[in-house]
């Protein structure tokens, strides 16, 4: 462990620091993948010669398989092992191909033999990491990224100046941090890397698809990688991009393991993929197209591909604060030359990278790079935004569900200015009045409604994770008086893809997913599948209804009661209406969520199930402002 010391990464230990956690994180991964390892399973022979073996939990990601993955199997009592590779991944099954002729013989004759079944490590993905990590120390790169006063400060002087009908995004002249952040972009020419800072709804990713714009249209040689830890960030860069792209000029470099079916048809003819006999896309090599192209858009694990093939003069990474930083490093070390420009967007506020490693995590190792660098003097206190701006302007959110978000993590600095949010009826409308029918509650709806319900989180036998469902039930309930609210004006009526429920556990996204089946347009996910999105309305359901529990969630860092990023992503993603779904008594421990619901009691929209009496010491701090009463979270 002496290559940890002194317990953070410096200039100094940079090589053995990052080297010493990726070995960890593996060896933490590969773990976690042995403890579902399973005995006596039976292997379903296709007539295509795919084998198919059933994995229980494979839809809550118990273990997380992907295309392209190995499975190893062996028969009892025998020291052979068949390596097979994972071809498709079904919500209860994996399906093998490329086996060893040897065991379809064996299936063939003995279709009921059990065999032990071992999920393998892909290492493909540290094994770039630690590349990375050695390019950048030994390019002298890693200079760059211990910012301090032995580098020479920066001055951007801004030789170029656009004007309005310059801008392809009009917009950008009337939005005073996106314009800066774009001028200083095109006038560096230096390696330190720039960071937009793009708080919830405020353009983060229209910035720098207008940064590239300007820089092609300035430039006729320059070439840039566009990079994001998901694929799903990726082919959004991409739908961008296309607006101003030949098919010659840009492309979208796709791993075979990428999930085809989220790609949408405009960018199709972008990406490497060619349809198949099932009418599918496969993947295939475009690599000597990539000779004449301006603009590659790949994910951060798979762009040390692109090495000796494809130099970029300019990086740009969108959602950096998802992203460990040996991760970010495998776009970063492309780069061939001083001058070349790195820029980092994303906000430090938000989900940062998953660890897995207990000890990993002890040495930040889920701090991405853009929030390392963030807290560094240079950055912190750039007055000049020769170095950082910050977005300021939120699109997306009414003013009234910004307030608090605005308040706990970004120094009030966050100005809504959606008129479309703001005037929208469905913020001024209370949906649960609509289901009680009870008139004991005001006619004035808001955009914040705190609904209780005193209900209780339960296991299933063969899961780890949490279900509510009382929290369903009203769900449900909330969506079906969303959906048959009409409006004066029919085109703000709700439809069902306007809605998302958020939830932080995988098993009540099942719950509700199934609950709300013949409402198929309305999304459910977790924290995760939602960070970056936007929806009219967002319901919440926390699931928790035990002190003890919120406990277990804080040690781990799962739920979003008592996880403060998980928090910001949840309640910011709303547009028009804010809808949360919890157990009051539990909930109102965590300091964040009280105010939540002290917001939603101010506003009048506090409702649900009654508060027991026998809680009077709960009841008080959910009925009163209680400030001078500190709980710990």
């Amino acid at each position: 462990m002496n290559t940890l010391v002194p317990g953070h990464v410096t200039l100094k230990n940079y090589r053995d620091f990052f080297h010493s956690l990726l070995w960890l994180e593996e060896t933490a991964h590969i773990l976690g993948l042995a403890m579902y390892n399973m005995e006596n399973v039976k292997l379903l022979l296709h007539s295509n010669k795919d084998v198919e073996i059933e994995v229980p939990g494979l839809a809550e990601k118990r273990p997380s398989v992907i295309k392209g993955d190995v499975i190893e199997v062996r028969m009892p009592g025998d020291h052979t092992s068949y390596q097979g590779i994972v071809v498709r991944v079904t919500e209860k099954s994996v399906l093998l191909g490329h086996f060893n002729k040897m065991l379809y013989e064996i299936l063939n004759v003995y279709p009921d033999l059990g065999f032990q079944v071992r999920f393998i490590q892909n290492r493909l993905q540290y094994e770039r990491m630690h590349r990375a990590v050695d390019i950048i120390v030994n390019n002298g790169y890693v200079n760059y990224l211990f910012p301090n006063d032995n580098l020479v400060p920066r001055h951007i002087h801004e030789t170029i100046t656009l004007t309005e009908s310059d801008l392809r995004n009009k917009n950008v002249f009337r939005n005073r941090e996106q314009y800066m952040a774009i001028s200083k972009i095109i006038n560096s020419s230096d390696n330190l890397p720039y960071i937009v800072w793009g708080p919830p709804g405020t353009g983060k990713t229209d910035t720098i698809v207008e940064t590239v714009y300007q820089m092609k249209r300035l430039t006729k040689t320059k070439r840039f990688l566009m990079c994001a830890p998901s694929n799903a960030a990726c082919n959004l860069l991409t739908e961008r991009l296309a607006e101003f792209c030949s098919k010659e000029e840009l492309k979208r470099i796709m791993s075979e393991s990428c999930d085809k079916s989220e790609v949408k048809a405009n960018i199709v003819k972008f990406c490497n993929l060619v349809i198949n006999s099932s009418g599918g896309y496969n993947t295939v090599r475009c690599f000597d197209s990539l000779k004449n192209c301006r603009i590659v858009v790949t994910t951060l694990m798979y762009a040390p591909n692109l090495q000796g093939v494809f130099n970029p003069d300019m990086i740009f990474i969108d959602e950096a604060a998802q992203a460990r930083e040996p991760e970010v490093l495998c776009a970063i070390s492309l780069l061939s030359k001083e001058g070349n420009v790195v820029v980092l967007a994303g906000d430090s506020k938000q989900l940062g990278p998953l660890v897995l490693s207990k000890v990993c995590n002890k040495y930040n190792f889920d701090v991405s790079l853009l929030e390392r660098l963030m807290e560094c003097p240079m950055y912190k206190n750039d007055k000049d935004h020769n170095y950082m701006t910050m977005l300021k302007m939120n699109f997306r959110s009414h003013a009234e569900i910004l307030k608090l978000p605005n308040k706990i993590f970004y120094d009030n600095l966050l100005q809504p200015v959606s008129a479309l949010a703001q005037n929208d009826p469905i913020a001024k409308t209370f949906i649960y009045k609509l289901i009680v029918k009870n008139q004991k509650y005001s006619n004035k709806g808001s955009p914040i409604e705190f609904c209780s319900v005193l209900g209780k989180e339960r296991k299933e036998h063969n899961s780890p994770s949490y279900f509510n469902s009382s929290e369903v039930s009203m769900v449900i309930k909330y969506v079906e008086a969303l959906l048959n609210i009409r409006f004066q004006n029919t085109k703000m009526n709700v439809s069902a893809t306007d809605i998302g429920v958020i939830t932080p556990y995988i098993k009540q996204c099942f719950k509700l997913r199934n609950a709300l089946r013949k409402y198929k347009d309305v999304e459910v996910g977790t924290t995760e599948a939602f960070q970056g999105r936007e929806k009219r309305i967002i319901i919440i359901s926390t699931v928790r209804a035990q002190n003890d529990l919120l406990l277990y969630d804080e040690k781990y860092k799962v739920g979003f009661v008592a996880e403060p990023k998980r928090y910001n992503v949840a309640i910011t993603r709303a547009k028009s209406k804010l809808i949360v779904i919890a157990n009051p008594l539990v909930i109102c421990k965590n300091e964040k969520w009280r105010q939540l619901m002290e917001q939603a009691k101010s506003l009048g929209t506090l409702c649900g199930t009654p508060i027991p009496d026998r809680n009077q010491d709960e009841v008080k701090i959910i009925l009163d402002r209680l400030e001078t009463m500190k709980l710990a979270n």
